[in-house]
């Protein structure tokens, strides 16, 4: 794999990552039905807490704000973001990665 061309050495990192993240969630799930008492490992001890988090419903927000004010005030409020971004699609296949 040492002399992979590096979009196909992408595509095999981003299997693996999401092989990963399955695996992950699948432990997450098995530490959280452990009892308390049973979530110290040998190297780690497990901690499993619950966040709760207010945020703000953007599309609400800003379909109140248009309803109220028009979208001409809004828009002094508007950034605009750019981002670069690396699609992958296989070979003969109709499937992106």
């Amino acid at each position: 794999m040492e002399n992979e061309h590096p979009v196909d050495a992408l595509a095999l990192c981003r299997e693996r990552i999401k092989r990963l993240k399955e695996e992950e969630d699948k432990l997450k799930e098995a530490v959280r039905e452990l009892p308390e008492t049973e979530r110290v490992g040998r190297h780690y001890t497990a901690i499993v807490t619950q966040r709760v988090a207010r945020r703000i419903d953007n599309t609400a927000l800003h379909e109140d704000i248009v309803e109220r004010m028009g979208e001409e005030y809004l828009e002094q409020f508007i950034r605009q973001d750019s981002s670069v971004v690396v699609t992958l699609k296989a070979l003969g296949e109709d499937r992106w990665i």
